[in-house]
C-alpha cells in the first residue's frame, strides 16, 4: 500500500484556520461556545495529524467538523430556514461525486460519507419541517409565535 500524504489532513487544517481568522476578523468580538468547540476541533486535528499520520487526522477532522456541526443542526431544528435548502442539497451532491472519485478507501470516503449524513439530515430538516411562524408587530420588529 501506498504511504499516504498528510495534504487531505493539511488542506482541512489549513481551511478551518482561514475561515476562523476570516469570522474572528469580520464578525462581532464574541466568543462563545461554539467559536470554542470548533477552534478545539481544529487543534485536535492538526495535534493528531502532527503526533500520528494523516488517517488519524482524517477522522478527527470528520469528528470535529461533526461536533462544529451540531449547534447549526439544534438551530435548524428549532427554526428550519427554508431557503438555505440549496446549500445542503448540493454539499450532498458534491459529496457523492467525491465518492465515485476517490480511491475507494476509507480515509478517501469517510469525510463524503460524514457529509452526506451531516448535510442530508440538514436538508430533510428544512424542507420537511414546519418552520416557525413569524408575524410582523406594531414596530417592523419581528416577532416569533410559537
Amino acid at each position: 500500500m501506498a504511504k499516504k500524504s498528510g495534504w487531505l489532513a493539511g488542506a482541512y487544517t489549513v481551511g478551518a484556520l482561514v475561515v476562523t481568522l476570516a469570522l474572528l476578523a469580520r464578525a462581532p468580538r464574541e466568543w462563545s461556545y461554539k467559536e470554542t468547540i470548533c477552534a478545539a476541533g481544529t487543534a485536535l486535528t492538526a495535534l493528531v495529524w502532527f503526533k500520528w499520520n494523516a488517517s488519524a487526522a482524517v477522522f478527527a477532522g470528520v469528528l470535529a467538523m461533526t461536533i462544529a456541526g451540531i449547534p447549526i443542526w439544534i438551530d435548524l431544528w428549532g427554526n428550519p430556514i427554508r431557503s438555505t435548502w440549496p446549500l445542503w442539497f448540493f454539499t450532498v451532491v458534491a459529496c457523492i461525486f467525491s465518492i465515485l472519485g476517490s480511491d475507494g478507501t476509507w480515509t478517501g470516503n469517510i469525510l463524503a460519507i460524514g457529509g452526506i449524513i451531516f448535510n442530508g439530515s440538514l436538508a430533510l430538516i428544512v424542507l420537511l419541517k414546519e418552520p416557525k411562524k413569524v408575524t410582523p408587530s406594531y414596530r417592523g420588529v419581528i416577532k416569533i409565535v410559537r
